[in-house]
């Protein structure tokens, strides 16, 4: 019941070529792999992707913010006139 034995029919999901764009993971590799509805294998491998991502779209924002603030009290201030 919990365990993939030989003869047990299974499904097998691979990513396309198409589909790296899904979530920046490689293609032509196992993506999940589940009989009868339970998953047995689920590749993470792309969640490292999000984590780089999001620490540099941080990086970038976080100034850009600060600019802004920056910009915003100048004008009301008159210095930018």
């Amino acid at each position: 019941m919990f365990w993939i034995n030989k003869g047990d029919t299974v499904d097998v999901y691979v990513k396309k070529w198409y589909q790296w764009i899904l979530n920046f993971g490689r293609f032509n590799q196992i993506e999940y792999l589940e009989k009868g509805g339970q998953v047995y294998y689920y590749n993470t491998d792309y969640q490292a992707y999000w984590i780089v991502f999001g620490i540099l779209g941080i990086i970038i924002f976080l100034p850009l913010l600060f600019i802004e603030m920056k910009t915003k009290r100048w004008l009301e201030e008159g210095k930018l006139d």
